[in-house]
């Protein structure tokens, strides 16, 4: 029986997937290229994949200020280049397909947030999150000075809601996250954005 459901962010509740800034990042790397901005070019290589970058790794999880962070990307790139990735990586489309599946549900369960974050994106995510819904806890990684790759973010959701990780569902839209979770016992569901929120009211039946 599941009692609580916890929902990442990027890719979840926010259309905006890891994937989806992958495809701005490559055009906005293809456009360097054309331009001969090969140095530039590798560098928004670099930061799109996290798995490639610790600076990435290091300023979701709080560890890197973000002011720190983005004088780096600027560093490496150009003015008008950073301002384009920076307008990339903090957009959010709120999903509101599932926002309306977990509003008709939400009295039966508990609700979170378990997502790796920025301190600044937090901050647009806080101003934006949806009103229908109540989570008891947010966690975001910049929080914690962790992130859900480096499993100590899901130990903490864990030990501080004093939650069963078998009456816990937990949704992502990255099979990685899906498999750590799953190591710590939660019950999962791959999160498909394109797809209908339908899958999740499948999955609790």
């Amino acid at each position: 029986m599941i009692n609580n459901i916890v929902l990442d962010w990027h890719g979840v509740l926010d259309t905006v997937s890891p994937m989806t800034l992958r495809y701005k990042f490559l055009r906005l790397f293809i456009k360097l290229i054309l331009k001969a901005k090969f140095s530039q070019a590798w560098h928004i290589l670099l930061f799109s994949f996290d798995s490639y970058s610790h600076i990435i790794t290091d300023y979701s999880a709080g560890r890197m200020h973000p002011d720190d962070f983005w004088r780096h990307v600027e560093s490496q790139t150009d003015p008008k280049t950073a301002k384009e990735f920076k307008s990339a990586l903090m957009q959010v489309k709120l999903n509101h397909d599932l926002i309306s599946k977990l509003q008709q549900i939400q009295s039966n369960y508990k609700l979170y947030i378990l997502s790796d974050c920025p301190e600044d994106k937090k901050n647009i995510i806080n101003k934006l999150l949806p009103k229908p819904l109540h989570f008891e806890q947010i966690f975001y990684s910049c929080d914690y000075k962790t992130t859900k790759r480096e499993k100590h973010l899901f130990e903490i959701l864990i030990q501080s809601e004093s939650i069963s990780p078998a009456q816990t569902l937990f949704v992502d839209d990255s099979p990685k996250n899906i498999k750590i979770a799953k190591q710590f016992g939660l019950q999962t569901l791959l999160y498909k954005t394109q797809a209908s929120a339908d899958q999740l009211t499948k999955k609790l039946r």
